[in-house]
């Protein structure tokens, strides 16, 4: 008899794909590894309870043990060894005593990270690294994950995949402190908390994407849609109120409180023409610029992990800059432009010559930059 093919949510798979997880084994999860179904017996067909890449919520686990449940079926997407392989990566990261040792780490896990998430032609699940990296790096509160998901699970999980490519970023570029990588991931997991709570809808969802892909655009969109002066607001004032309550309320995670700033204005243009205070940004290093850079690249969308779905996913972000209409508008070009340098050159793609050049060139934008700021 043949084996009756499920699809679910853009899944395909037969009972026989299916594994078994504890309600144990889950609750130990920070991120769910797989897709987490109920078979209905009645129906002879599965019920999603929790997606691959859901923050696992104490409170799920609870109310089914509650109910004497013992298990469910997961169809599992990450690989438990690429989790294991980073988490140790980061971990080695974490505890170099010297700068030669933190530099031999960075290299290590660089190299690891571009042959997975640089190329195409790997194969490979982005959820294994989004994992390890949430695992090492998190210090928030249950209570504040899961307010920023039951807001929407779409902005909870895009969260979790841009607080782990800043990171990684932030890496590339030269910033190997243990301390102010943490302090990178929190601050980009969180840049939308104004967002979440009362005042969500899809049209706010819609505008940050519009605004994303092109600064004033999601403005425009909410004119146009005549939304109330309360929902304009809402969205207008998110930076400053996402700032205010991060600071009130997850200070603990931070190791620098200045870093939160970078929430308040990360709608904020090169020309003043952001928003809600219409700075300029042209005195931003390139470490500020990171969770800026990001949010660019990222987009608003509802994510089904599939088993090796994700190789050269960080190259087709960066690579999909360039068709943005108004990049100049934004301090992210040195950032994408160091970026795919340092990962062409940990990936020996540049010749010794070029790095020469490169850092010579570095030295004198830094120096540079220094004159200006003692000049001001």
């Amino acid at each position: 008899m043949t084996e009756k093919t499920f699809n679910l949510k853009g899944l395909s798979f037969d009972k026989k794909d299916l594994g078994i997880i504890t309600l144990d084994e889950l609750g130990e999860k920070q991120i769910c590894p797989g897709h987490v179904i109920f078979m209905s017996a009645k129906f002879n067909r599965p019920v999603l309870l929790m997606r691959a890449g859901d923050f696992v919520d104490p409170a799920f686990v609870k109310k089914y043990k509650d109910k004497g449940q013992k298990s469910f079926y997961i169809l599992s997407i990450a690989n438990q060894k690429n989790i294991d392989e980073f988490e140790s990566l980061w971990v080695k990261l974490k505890i170099a005593a010297l700068e030669s040792e933190r530099f031999a780490a960075r290299n290590e896990l660089l190299k690891y990270f571009a042959n997975l998430y640089w190329y195409e032609d790997s194969v490979v699940c982005a959820l294994d690294f989004y994992i390890a990296t949430f695992n090492v790096f998190n210090r928030l509160a249950d209570e504040i994950i899961v307010e920023v998901r039951e807001t929407d699970t779409m902005l909870c999980e895009r969260g979790m995949q841009m607080a782990s490519l800043a990171t990684v970023v932030a890496l590339a570029i030269g910033y190997t402190d243990y301390e102010i990588l943490s302090d990178i991931f929190h601050v980009t997991f969180l840049l939308d908390f104004g967002l979440v709570g009362e005042g969500y809808s899809y049209l706010i969802s819609q505008a940050c994407d519009k605004e994303r892909l092109s600064p004033g655009d999601g403005i425009t969109y909410l004119k146009n849609a005549k939304v109330s002066k309360k929902e304009f607001d809402f969205f207008h004032s998110h930076p400053v109120t996402g700032y205010q309550k991060v600071f009130r309320r997850c200070y603990g995670a931070f190791y620098n409180l200045e870093l939160m700033k970078l929430i308040s204005f990360h709608h904020e243009q090169h020309n003043g023409q952001g928003f809600p205070q219409r700075l300029n940004f042209w005195g931003l290093s390139d470490l500020e610029v990171v969770p800026l850079f990001i949010d660019y690249i990222v987009p608003f969308e509802e994510v089904i992990y599939q088993e090796n779905s994700s190789g050269g996913l960080l190259k087709k972000y960066v690579d999909a800059i360039e068709s943005g209409s108004k990049i100049d508008s934004l301090p992210i070009r040195r950032v994408y432009e160091r970026l795919e340098y340092e990962m062409s050159k940990v990936l020996g793609e540049v010749v010794e010559d070029d790095i020469q050049n490169e850092e010579e060139n570095n030295i004198e934008e830094e120096s540079l930059d220094l004159i200006d700021k003692l000049g001001a």
